[in-house]
């Protein structure tokens, strides 16, 4: 059974960027994330998504800094699973799972940085 590794490091100071970002889900392989950034990272998934992973995840998997998560999948149907990487401490963001297709793969990703959310706290405010 083969093992996929996926490192996750830190680009520009602020996006998660993984090394793989598409595995093919075979029944009995595993997929291992590193998480190589001071501050970790946090995994989004759907419950679909965790459904053919074990142990099976609680929709967020929280790495460590220089910690890893190991998971082994088991058969999943065709379509593109995805899994968004974020900063701890915020939110996971709404994953969207895309069904059908002809292969079940996992899709890794960043999630979305919002900029501009609000005012920085550096900056007095006028």
């Amino acid at each position: 059974m083969a093992t996929t590794e996926v490192h996750i490091t830190l680009v520009d100071d602020c996006i998660l960027v993984p090394d793989v970002s598409t595995v093919n889900i075979v029944a009995g392989d595993s997929i291992e994330f590193w998480a190589e950034t001071d501050g970790g990272v946090l995994l989004c998934m759907t419950p679909a998504t965790a459904s053919f992973l074990t142990p099976s995840p609680d929709g967020c998997v929280a790495i460590d800094g220089g910690g890893s998560a190991t998971f082994q999948f088991s058969a999943a149907p065709a379509g593109v699973y995805s899994i968004l990487l974020q900063w701890p401490g915020l939110a996971c963001p709404v994953v969207v799972d895309q069904p059908g297709g002809t292969t079940a793969t996992v899709s890794i990703q960043t999630a979305a940085v919002e900029v501009g959310s609000g005012p920085d706290p550096g900056i007095p405010q006028t």
